[in-house]
């Protein structure tokens, strides 16, 4: 193939749908584009006469893809089957004709976003940190203040789907034991 092909309409963030071939100049520019929305929130317009501005934008993206990603992402989430036997090409083709669910997870989640939400207990507040600078001391080129935000916001989107409108320790507990599933699957 002399070009990455794609049935239409290609997905932003889909590259489930992308076949081998050689990325030419105008996907590579596509490319450096959708990385800069997804890392710096920012999407330039070409008004032609090598004349371009930056516009700020608060895009959420989501990227499918069945190994290592052309994309940046701050998070991996490898799927794990709780069956043997699990095609994954099925469920990809699946979620990609129910255009409805997918708006149903889409309005879920910025719902989610946007619920006003307490602060954090004093007490669970110190937990959180002598939690941080245990995993910190154990693992310091892996653990950062990235690491710490990432968890914190794990824990609020798992407690407000459970109706918790402010940080529980079981959230927390149960967002760390995640992120900790999630590694591993990723080191597998």
């Amino acid at each position: 193939s002399s070009g990455i092909n794609a049935e239409w309409p290609l997905r932003p963030g889909d590259e489930t749908v992308l076949e081998p071939g050689q990325l030419k100049p105008n996907g590579i520019e596509n490319l450096k584009c959708l990385g800069n929305l997804i890392t710096w929130q920012k999407l330039a317009y070409d008004f032609g006469f090598s004349y371009n501005i930056e516009f700020e934008c608060d895009a959420k993206v989501l990227i499918l893809g069945e190994g290592k990603s052309l994309l940046p992402s701050d998070v991996v989430v490898p799927l794990k089957s709780m069956q043997d036997n699990t095609n994954y090409e099925e469920i990809i083709s699946e979620i990609h004709s129910d255009q409805e669910m997918m708006d149903r997870f889409r309005k879920y989640l910025t719902v989610l976003r946007h619920i006003e939400y307490d602060q954090v207990s004093e007490e669970l507040q110190q937990r959180i940190e002598q939690d941080f600078v245990a995993e910190r001391k154990s693992n310091p080129k892996e653990v950062t203040g990235d690491t710490l935000h990432r968890s914190l916001v794990i824990a609020r989107m798992y407690g407000l789907s459970r109706g918790h409108l402010k940080l529980e320790e079981e959230d927390w507990n149960s967002a760390k034991s995640l992120e900790r599933d999630r590694l591993s699957r990723i080191a597998a």
